[in-house]
């Protein structure tokens, strides 16, 4: 049987993909605890890099 696009969309995630979110959304809520807590600035500087790592910078932004 052929699968349709929403089979993909709508269907189960993977073992894998489940960890791989659990890990993202502990991560989201850590970044708007620290936002609400801390501020957008001080949030965005602390987990920007980690999330979202630019290749060939330090995490110092050098």
């Amino acid at each position: 049987m052929e699968k349709t696009a929403a089979d993909y969309v709508l269907g189960e995630f993977s073992k894998d993909e489940k960890s791989v979110l659990q890990n993202l959304i502990e991560k989201a809520k850590d970044a708007v605890v620290t936002v609400l807590c801390k501020g957008a600035q001080v949030g965005m500087n602390e987990f920007n890099n980690k999330l979202f790592p630019v290749e060939g910078k330090t995490d110092g932004g050098e």
